[in-house]
């Protein structure tokens, strides 16, 4: 009998779907896991101790954290109210706010990149608004969830190397005469928001 398609060679069904339980500690304890998976308490605890299991669980948590941050992507762009749902999602994993915080900063990166190579460029402006928008849900939802203000400092002060050339690209948008003025209210906002969240 073959391994079922998705499961790795050499684990059983029962040890894959103990490894993918594993993904929800502590939200399961060690015998609700046996119970869900149908074994004894005492052999998900030889599992547990096995190096390819755990780095079976380890990229499984990887990959369902991964797709938390797309949920929260997503519900930032439509105003969904599941954000803080999956964001209390997220802060269950001990690396999920930092998985979160470095896939925003990439993006900030990325457009960064393409402001400073052509910082007249409008096309850029719903982007960059969109990005802004998911850092100050991102930071609400650590205040929400009482990160503590030794981590959220941290990670703003990973954030202050790209927050000048945000601002300067905003800027540039108020300043520029052939901007709707309903575009600069949105932008003068941001520019506070911003101001606030960082240097208050």
């Amino acid at each position: 009998m073959g391994v079922p398609r998705g499961e790795p060679v050499g684990f059983s069904a029962k040890k894959f779907h103990a490894a993918l339980a594993q993904v929800l500690k502590p939200a399961f304890t060690l015998a609700e896991i046996a119970k869900l998976v149908g074994v004894s308490a005492g052999q998900v605890r030889v599992w547990r101790t096995e190096e390819r299991f755990k780095k079976l669980a380890e990229e499984l948590q990887v990959g369902f954290v991964n797709y938390i941050s797309d949920q929260l992507d997503y519900d930032s762009k439509n105003n969904d109210k599941n954000y803080t749902l999956n964001f209390s999602c997220l802060v269950m994993f001990p690396d999920g706010i930092i998985i979160y915080y470095h896939k925003l900063t990439e993006s900030l990166l990325c457009i960064t990149k393409q402001i400073n190579q052509s910082q007249n460029d409008y096309k850029l402006y719903v982007e960059m608004k969109e990005l802004m928008s998911q850092y100050v849900l991102f930071f609400q939802g650590l205040s929400l969830m009482e990160v503590s203000k030794n981590k959220m400092d941290a990670i703003l002060l990973k954030i202050f190397p790209f927050i000048e050339g945000v601002l300067d690209y905003f800027l540039i948008i108020l300043r520029n005469q052939e901007v709707d003025e309903d575009i600069k209210d949105e932008a003068s906002s941001i520019v506070k928001i911003i101001a606030l969240l960082c240097f208050v």
